[in-house]
């Protein structure tokens, strides 16, 4: 008689519940977030999506923008050798992201924003 294999790693099952509690809150807190989100038809991203965003004015003024444009912005609020360390690991639509809840957190800390000398 031959003696059983023993599963390797990859095909072990876990002893472990795959939804933990703590997991289920977590997505159950997040699940609200959605909602304040828009999908944009209008505007499409690189790879032909509708734009998701959280429609405010820091979206708004973003929407659209290059890698070149946003490059322009970074700098136009002081922190454009951050972006340039994003500007390495990041695709575009991520760039922008960041870029968005940078302003964001300005705003909400009462600093000056502007956005193509715009003023947000």
């Amino acid at each position: 008689m031959a003696a059983k294999k023993k599963p390797n790693k990859r095909t072990r099952k876990s002893s472990k519940p795959r939804h933990t509690k703590e997991a289920l809150s977590m997505a159950a807190a997040m699940g609200g977030y959605k909602e304040g989100y828009k999908v944009d038809k209008k505007n499409l991203t690189a790879g032909g999506s509708p734009s998701i965003s959280t429609g405010d004015a820091v979206a708004r003024a973003l929407v659209g923008l290059g890698v070149d444009e946003l490059k322009k912005v970074a700098a136009e609020n002081s922190f454009a050798d951050r972006f340039a360390g994003w500007e390495k690991n990041l695709n575009p639509g991520q760039l922008r992201m960041n870029l968005g809840n940078v302003l964001r957190g300005m705003k909400r800390h009462d600093q000056k924003v502007t956005v193509n000398g715009k003023a947000l």
